[in-house]
């Protein structure tokens, strides 16, 4: 969790949803956290949001990270979907594009859940190639992306 909290500064999701929040109300979840939940459930492949939820109650160090304490709830894994469905579903949010503090970039692309990793590739390099074609050096791939159509679009 250290190594991957060295590497992004998350800071900068709080300016890219500003707009999307209300400024009086009840205190919402800090996106941040929402967003490093997300982090949490794809790099550690735990395929569900409830699943990371329950255990992010129980793991110090997904706390940490949260920046959470052992007294804090954790989110209710209903909150971000509730906040991508009202939020985030129809804005850019979900669609950003960044770089990290080493030059990796990173990108989010939210997709069906019933399709095929590599039907999502198409959209994805899309936009690197729109926004990074010149500087892109190397591409680094989940075997799930490895076939013959995606391989011909990064050599051509």
């Amino acid at each position: 969790m250290r190594k991957l909290d060295n590497c992004i500064d998350f800071r900068f999701i709080e300016e890219i949803v500003k707009d999307l929040y209300s400024k009086g109300g009840r205190p919402s979840v800090p996106p941040v956290v929402l967003f490093k939940l997300i982090f949490i459930n794809i790099v550690f492949g735990i395929n569900s949001m409830r699943r990371t939820c329950e255990e992010c109650k129980v793991n110090v160090a997904y706390r940490w990270f949260l920046g959470l304490s052992i007294y804090d709830d954790i989110p209710n894994y209903s909150t971000w979907s509730q906040d991508y469905i009202r939020r985030y579903k129809d804005s850019e949010v979900s669609n950003q594009t960044f770089c990290d503090k080493n030059g990796f970039v990173l990108i989010s692309i939210t997709a069906l859940g019933n399709i095929y990793d590599s039907v999502a590739f198409f959209r994805v390099h899309k936009v690197l190639n729109k926004k990074f074609k010149e500087k892109i050096k190397n591409v680094c791939l989940d075997a799930g992306y490895v076939n013959l159509a995606i391989c011909r679009e990064i050599l051509m």
